[in-house]
């Protein structure tokens, strides 16, 4: 499985470490992270044979041959789901690459979900269990070109944002999903979603880390 977001003690240390912000709005991002995390662990099933649906939409993902720089639908399957839930979804396509900015509100801390949709190109097809984006479980794993990295992450950020918005959790400022493409060779996605303006008070990015939280501030975003 893929984590949604850190647990308390992660997100405090999240929040403390990021000196540029003022007192007050670190305490407001820390209030929004954990709201997120606790409605994200109500909604959790109790039913072990309930339907999985961060598996089901990692699937769809995983069938779309998104290989970088290309999105081959990604984004417009994501955006389907967060324009659904009230969110304003704005494709952003400059260079090569396509993104989507989603918000819904306009209120302060933003925190971003983000992530990317592309993928690297698959190799023989032959070497191969199965097709490569065909979804496949085996012996309780998803096999299928992006499965970890990071398809099933951005499965899982997208559904905690439904469960956020079907829960009504109040959260102290507002939240935003920002996926790229082109992650895989240039970065030239990211640096497209700032150029376009695209930015928040702190962020989550599910990409695979052996579900350990990780902190960090390096990359081109920063």
């Amino acid at each position: 499985s893929t984590p949604t977001c850190s647990n308390a003690r992660i997100s405090a240390a999240a929040v403390e470490a990021a000196p540029r912000q003022s007192r007050p709005r670190r305490a407001r991002l820390f209030a929004t992270i954990v709201a997120m995390e606790n409605a994200l662990r109500r909604a959790a099933p109790s039913c072990p044979s309930a339907p999985d649906p961060t598996l089901a939409l990692a699937r769809a993902l995983i069938a779309c041959p998104s290989v970088t720089p290309d999105d081959a639908g990604c984004q417009a399957l994501i955006a389907a789901r967060l324009a659904a839930l009230g969110f304003r979804c704005e494709t952003l396509a400059a260079g090569g690459v396509t993104n989507l900015w989603a918000r819904r509100g306009s209120g302060r801390p933003l925190v971003c979900f983000a992530g990317h949709t592309d993928v690297v190109p698959s190799g023989p097809v032959e070497r191969w269990d199965s097709p490569p984006f065909v979804a496949s479980e085996r012996d309780g794993r998803l096999y299928g070109r992006g499965a970890c990295d990071m398809k099933g992450g951005v499965a899982a950020m997208v559904f905690a944002t439904e469960v956020l918005r079907g829960l009504d959790v109040p959260l102290r400022g507002d939240l935003i999903v920002n996926t790229v493409t082109d992650e895989e060779s240039t970065g030239a996605g990211a640096l497209a979603s700032v150029a376009h303006g695209v930015a928040a008070d702190g962020g989550i990015v599910p990409e695979p880390t052996a579900l350990t939280a990780w902190l960090g501030t390096l990359g081109s975003l920063m």
